[in-house]
């Protein structure tokens, strides 16, 4: 049941970048997981509590969940914890995925714009959308490619094409007035990120008179 949560393993435990590890669940009887939709998240139980986490594998995958975990120095000590007591071998508490923040059925095109360790649910997008042949582009903004996790993963994808890094020490921020401008307006958009390239984001597309509900958003911090 929903509400249930699950004994996994943690099959593989790695740095992602510089202030980021990845971290690989799976069942311990190598049984498959309960399904998700890209966008979704679990909760992983920590000694400062449940901590919500977003997944960033395809979800044709039912092997395995992965989730990025970003030190948050101002945090409670639960991603501190993720970072340098959990290993592979370990057991984790999880919740079933949930989801509130879903792609929009039958769009025309989607944006996927995400800034830092918001990449995690506009990855398991990426992989849903390039599965079902729907028309997609990708832009992932971070300070440094250092500082950003999946970028080897996102390279090495069969959409790499449908991919944009920008690093924003060395070329400045995202500009996402010119984004949103190379796009139609029918285009459904989907931003997750620290609230600074939320608010851009939002201002920018209201800015250019588009259909509110076309605009999806998500903070990686819950």
């Amino acid at each position: 049941m929903a509400g249930d949560w699950l004994q996994l393993g943690v099959a593989r435990h790695w740095r992602a970048a510089s202030s980021v590890v990845a971290m690989e669940l799976v069942d311990r009887a190598g049984a498959d997981l309960p399904a998700f939709q890209a966008g979704a998240f679990i909760d992983v139980h920590t000694p400062a509590g449940p901590r919500a986490y977003s997944l960033c594998n395809s979800p044709a995958d039912r092997r395995r969940y992965v989730i990025l975990v970003q030190r948050e120095a101002q945090g409670r000590g639960g991603s501190a914890w993720l970072h340098d007591v959990v290993e592979a071998g370990d057991v984790l508490r999880v919740r079933p995925p949930r989801n509130e923040f879903p792609l929009a059925s039958h769009a025309v095109h989607s944006v996927l714009i995400a800034g830092g360790v918001g990449i995690a649910p506009l990855s398991a997008m990426a992989e849903a959308l390039w599965r079902s042949a729907a028309p997609f582009e990708l832009h992932y903004t971070c300070r440094s490619p250092e500082r950003s996790a999946w970028r080897h993963e996102l390279a090495r994808s069969p959409y790499a094409l449908r991919v944009r890094f920008h690093w924003s020490e060395s070329a400045g921020r995202l500009h996402l007035a010119g984004v949103l401008a190379r796009t139609s307006p029918a285009a459904d958009i989907y931003v997750c990120g620290p609230p600074s390239l939320i608010e851009a984001a939002a201002t920018g597309f209201a800015a250019a008179g588009r259909e509110p509900a076309k605009f999806h958003f998500e903070p990686f911090v819950r």
